[in-house]
């Protein structure tokens, strides 16, 4: 199999505009598709925030990709201040990426048929000891050292907590595509909606708090 190369190759670079000067650290990443991101990263991003993105987010899909045998990568850049992003995707012969599909396609839906068991048995104990780590570490009495390597651990910590993410994630769609499949082959879908009041979502952690107000922080 060779080295991965991009997933869409145009036919010429859009040259950018006279006002957003772009300099490409690596020439061929010129032909790549580039993308921002207007619902989570609209605006100019720190510094930080984009190492954030690279070394966690990024980071944990392509980690969590590779476990499932996806054959695409996600690929960051920051360009004047803003979070780009792109696909790459591992070549080969036609016969060669058949089956690397075959075998992807297959792994996604062997670990869909499992995934509430993972969850319960594997991924929810992990992320509950990394929350007890950050619940109990002492921010207000930590040294300057100390907190540069609580910083190191955090990293290290949420890009395994990215990686769950993406290994749970994943598969859950996965599985509602094939409940999709499924329910439209046994009994069709006049409104088109039928199948997914079956599986509309229910209130949980995360929502949950998204819908409660601010709450002000502790003097």
């Amino acid at each position: 199999m060779a080295d991965q190369v991009p997933a869409a190759i145009v036919g010429a670079p859009i040259p950018p505009p006279p006002d957003f000067p772009v300099r490409w650290e690596d020439p061929a990443d010129e032909r790549l598709f580039w993308t921002i991101d207007l619902v989570h990263n609209p605006e100019p991003l720190p510094a930080l925030s984009f190492i954030r993105f690279r070394d966690i987010n990024s980071a944990g899909i392509n980690e969590a990709g590779r476990d499932l045998g996806n054959p695409t990568r996600m690929a960051v850049r920051q360009i004047n201040t803003y979070l780009y992003r792109t696909s790459v995707r591992v070549v080969g012969t036609p016969e060669e990426l058949a089956e690397v599909e075959r075998r992807s396609d297959e792994q996604l839906r062997a670990v869909a048929a499992r995934i509430g068991e993972d969850w319960v048995r594997e991924l929810l104990p992990e992320v509950q000891r990394h929350l007890a780590y950050w619940t109990g570490f002492p921010l207000s009495e930590a040294t300057a050292p100390q907190l540069l390597a609580h910083l190191d651990e955090t990293v290290a910590r949420a890009r395994r907590v990215a990686v769950i993410h993406f290994l749970t994630t994943t598969p859950c769609y996965a599985a509602m595509s094939l409940f999709e499949e499924l329910y439209g082959e046994l009994f069709g879908d006049e409104d088109g909606f039928a199948r997914y009041r079956l599986v509309q979502m229910h209130f949980q952690m995360q929502l949950t708090g998204s819908l409660e107000p601010p709450r002000p922080l502790a003097p």
